[in-house]
Order: C-alpha cells, then structure tokens, then sequence
C-alpha cells in the first residue's frame, strides 16, 4: 500500500505540483531538490535511516537524467527571452522604417507619373 502512494506522489509531483514543462526546456535546481526530498519522503519509516544517501543518490541520477534531456537554466532562459524582446522591437522599428520609405517612393513615384502625363499647353 505504501508503493501504491509514492507511486501516485511520484506522478503527481512531476505533473502537479512541480508543474515541469516540457515546452519550455527550463531546468530548475530548486526542482531538482523538492523532487528528491518528496521521493526519500515517501519511503517507508524503516528506510528513513538510508534517506540522506538516497536523496543524494537520486539527485546525481535526476540531474544526470536533465542533463541529457537538453534543458536550459532559469537564468540562460531569461537572457534569451530579453534577447529576443529587444529583437522583435528592432524588427517593429525596422518595418516601420520600410513601410515610411516605401510610402515616400510611392509619393515620388505619382508625382512623376502626373508630370509625364500632363501635356503641355
């Protein structure tokens, strides 16, 4: 009965509480740690006495795990979404510029075409 609920409080931390999402390739050591600490919680009172190994050993494994999934720091994901704001304004900033060129040749463009059009009287 007691693996039944480590089963089901190993689900839930991964998908529940700790919300970790797969989208978004984030790593969070803070995780890491919770998810270690509600494993080694979930043991049998007997097993408690093996809890500080255990929860280092599955630290290194969980880690090991993230590490080969390719995920990103907290901090890496911050600059790159700060990148990537001042990048999108650049390009509102750029378009705009393009749209008032194109606007300012289109101008020019009619007012040669009416000067070629008329006749002269």
């Amino acid at each position: 009965m007691r693996v039944i609920g480590a089963q089901s409080c190993v689900g839930a931390t991964l998908d529940e509480n700790a919300r970790l999402s797969y989208g978004a390739r984030m790593l969070d050591p803070k995780f890491i740690d919770d998810l270690a600490r509600r494993l080694t919680g979930a043991m049998p009172s007997s097993a408690k006495t093996l809890q500080e190994d255990l929860e280092k050993n599955l630290r290194a494994a969980m880690q090991s795990v993230f590490a080969r999934l390719d995920l990103v720091t907290r901090e890496e994901f911050d600059v790159q979404t700060k990148v990537l704001a001042r990048s999108r304004a650049k390009i509102e900033q750029l378009e705009q510029q393009v749209a008032a060129l194109e606007q300012q040749l289109l101008k020019k463009a009619k007012v040669k075409t009416r000067a070629k059009t008329k006749k002269p009287s």
